[in-house]
């Protein structure tokens, strides 16, 4: 296996990257995922480079993506979070910080997607103490809610 030092810089990123995914709870198994919302994004901005992007380039990629046909809202809100991670805990660009992307989606379609979306902190609490899912499902979902 090579070592950090005979790697890329693409290469090396992508490592980087993946770490900060799987650090955020995602499952090993859905980091390519991340990745590939993450070079969409890169296509996207192309001949730009990623610190050269901001809110409004996020906010058209998410905006384009959610205008497919074939995409998902979970696949809107999933690419939205692959590039949150990427900007605020990777690039550390300081626009990310507060992450005021917003979703191109209309909000019954993001409640439809993740629980209690628009019903703040406490319902998303009530609603867990319903289910019987694991801290580590609860851990996620809040911070994919950004809470």
């Amino acid at each position: 296996m090579s070592s950090e030092g005979s790697q890329s810089r693409e290469e090396v990123f992508w490592e980087r990257y993946r770490r900060v995914v799987l650090g955020a709870g995602v499952e090993a198994g859905s980091t390519v995922w991340y990745r590939r919302h993450v070079e969409g994004f890169i296509r996207f901005i192309t001949p730009r480079r990623l610190r050269q992007a901001n809110v409004a380039d996020v906010s058209q990629y998410l905006l384009k993506l959610h205008r497919r046909e074939d995409t998902e809202v979970w696949q809107v809100r999933q690419a939205d979070l692959a590039l949150r991670l990427m900007y605020q805990e990777l690039l550390n660009e300081k626009w990310a910080e507060e992450w005021a992307v917003p979703l191109p989606m209309p909000m019954e379609e993001v409640a439809e997607s993740v629980p209690s979306a628009e019903l703040g902190k406490k319902a998303v609490f009530a609603e867990w103490g319903q289910w019987e899912g694991s801290l580590e499902r609860m851990v996620k979902t809040m911070r994919y809610l950004h809470y």
